[in-house]
């Protein structure tokens, strides 16, 4: 499973928390599925999914504009994709019920954007701030 400690810290202490979370809900969803109660959570997922994004994209977006990043309308793209996905998988999954299916492509969607997202995107936000001897307040 995925743990901070394992490079996913990009050093940022309140970014650093709010990826916890994330990486929390997946493991919550891993564990459920494995047990089979994946179906039961899929819809606390999306709920925490759809303020997670809101929240955190947030935050991310404020620091960079705070730091003036370069990077930063890509950034925002990329969350706005993201958001985008999330919005997708509400509107396919309303008045269904959820399968098997359906809790392998979130599984694997929070997946990639796990890899994908804090692995690099957020990796390159923090190098630049230490490239640049950027102070953060926490």
């Amino acid at each position: 499973m995925f743990r901070l400690k394992d490079g996913y810290e990009t050093g940022i202490e309140r970014i650093d928390k709010e990826h916890k979370e994330i990486i929390d809900a997946f493991e919550e969803l891993y564990n459920r599925m494995h047990r089979g109660e994946g179906h039961n959570y899929y819809d606390d997922l999306l709920e925490f999914l759809d303020k997670y994004v809101d929240e955190h994209f947030k935050n991310e977006e404020d620091l960079q504009e705070e730091i003036d990043y370069p990077d930063i309308e890509e950034h925002k793209n990329i969350h706005k994709s993201f958001r985008d996905t999330i919005l997708s998988i509400e509107e396919k999954h309303k008045n269904k019920e959820v399968t098997n299916k359906d809790l392998i492509e979130i599984n694997l969607m929070i997946k990639e954007w796990l890899v994908n997202h804090i692995l690099v995107e957020d990796k390159k936000l923090a190098g630049y701030i230490k490239s640049n001897n950027i102070s953060i307040e926490e």
